[in-house]
């Protein structure tokens, strides 16, 4: 009898919460709706727009980069909870970073690299690493210790190697004045090489 009495008022509360849910003018109805609508158009924007970046970089639209850069560093501020919230922060700031260097302003790109580098990590680049692009072209341009810096702070969520050895090595390499090819794809298969030999 008691657990049948306990159900009868868990379904009274239930239906409480439900029409109270419900309630409000049509107005109020019609701005809740509006408002799921733009944070799934702005979600569904925050998750393209890296796309499009990526393209503005390798068609060389300078202009266009830097607009989507700081869309999506913008876009970025409303989403710090989301899993796309470490991309955003490490692409956009990568991106206007190979502008400013494509420009050959050195220090401006190292400032962006190293901002790119305080990205939290997120499940695509915790796995597969950040694209090293930047990074690559300043260790070219002799901004060793950016570049050293920028791997540190990677270093945090990522290692290609077994043992979080691989990013280590490669830093010492740097420090003595060797200049390998900063790729993620190369890292992965060198890293995994060495651990395997």
């Amino acid at each position: 009898m008691l657990r049948k009495q306990s159900i009868f008022w868990v379904l009274i509360v239930a239906a409480f919460v439900s029409s109270a849910c419900d309630a409000g003018s049509p107005a109020e109805h019609e701005n809740r709706s509006n408002s799921q609508a733009h944070t799934t158009a702005s979600t569904k924007r925050f998750y393209e727009i890296d796309d499009e970046l990526a393209k503005a970089l390798s068609r060389n639209d300078k202009e266009a980069a830097i607009r989507l850069a700081n869309e999506y560093l913008t876009l970025a501020d409303s989403y710090k909870g989301n899993w796309n919230y470490g991309n955003a922060i490490h692409d956009a700031n990568q991106a206007l970073g190979i502008v400013a260097l494509r420009e050959n302003d050195l220090e401006k790109a190292g400032q962006y690299l190293a901002k790119a580098g305080k990205t939290p990590g997120s499940p695509q680049l915790n796995s597969f690493g950040p694209d090293l692009t930047l990074a690559d072209g300043l260790l070219k341009k002799g901004q060793k210790d950016v570049v050293l810096a920028y791997l540190r702070s990677i270093s945090r969520f990522w290692d290609p190697g077994e043992n979080n050895q691989c990013l280590p090595g490669l830093m010492t390499r740097i420090e003595r004045g060797e200049q390998p090819k900063l790729n993620r794809f190369l890292l992965l298969n060198e890293c995994h090489d060495f651990a395997h030999q």
